[in-house]
C-alpha cells in the first residue's frame, strides 16, 4: 500500500465515494478484520485460561484487552493512512479549482437572475441556469466533504467490533451466567 500511495494516482475529488476514488479501500479492511478476529480469539483464549486456571480477573486483564483491540485494529487501518497526503492534496486542489468556478458561476447567476442585468455573465451560464448552479454547488459540496482517509467511520467501527467480538464470551467466564442474564434482562426491561 505504501508503494501504491507513492504512485502518480489519478484522483478525482468529485468522486461520490468522498475519497477521490479510493473508497474501495474501506471495504478491503473489513475483509482483513477476519484475520483480526482470529488474532483476538487467540488472545481471548489465553485470557480465559488465566481467569479459569490462574484465578485472575477480567478487571486485571482489561488493559490487555483494550490495547489488543486498538492495536490489532490499527494494524489493519494503518495501510490506508498512507494515502492521507495524496487525498489532502486532491481535496485542496479541488477546493481551489472548483471554488473559482463556483464563484464565477454564482456571480453570473446573481447578475442575471437577482440583479436582472443580462451582459457577459450570460455567456457563462447555460440554458437551464438553476440546474447548472445546483449541480455545481453539489459537486463543490462533495469536495468539501471529501475525507483525507479513504475509510469512512462506519467501516472503522465495523472493524473494531469484529476484532472485539472474541472478548465478549469472557464475560461468561468471569461472571456466572445467571448474573449476565439478569444484567441483560434489566437492560431491556
Amino acid at each position: 500500500m505504501w508503494k501504491i500511495s507513492r504512485m502518480n494516482l489519478n484522483l478525482f475529488p468529485t468522486n461520490p465515494d468522498f475519497s477521490a476514488g479510493l473508497g474501495f479501500l474501506g471495504y478491503s479492511i473489513i475483509c482483513f478484520a477476519v484475520l483480526g478476529f482470529v488474532q483476538s480469539s487467540a488472545i481471548s483464549g489465553e485470557i480465559a485460561n488465566k481467569i479459569l486456571y490462574l484465578g485472575e480477573t477480567l478487571k486485571e486483564n482489561r488493559l490487555l484487552i483494550v490495547s489488543s483491540i486498538l492495536g490489532v485494529s490499527f494494524i489493519y487501518i494503518l495501510p490506508s493512512l498512507f494515502f492521507m497526503k495524496k487525498l489532502f492534496d486532491a481535496k485542496l486542489r479541488g477546493i481551489l479549482e472548483y471554488g473559482v468556478t463556483t464563484s464565477r458561476q454564482s456571480r453570473a447567476f446573481f447578475e442575471k437572475w437577482v440583479k436582472g442585468n443580462i451582459s457577459d455573465s450570460e455567456k457563462f451560464l447555460t440554458d437551464p441556469d438553476f440546474s447548472a448552479h445546483t449541480d455545481l454547488n453539489t459537486i463543490y459540496d462533495i469536495i468539501q466533504k471529501m475525507r483525507i482517509i479513504p475509510i469512512d467511520t462506519r467501516k472503522i467501527i465495523i472493524v473494531v467490533l469484529i476484532i472485539a467480538a472474541p472478548y465478549i464470551p469472557l464475560s461468561l467466564v468471569a461472571f456466572p451466567a445467571s448474573e449476565v442474564f439478569e444484567f441483560i434482562i434489566k437492560l431491556f426491561a
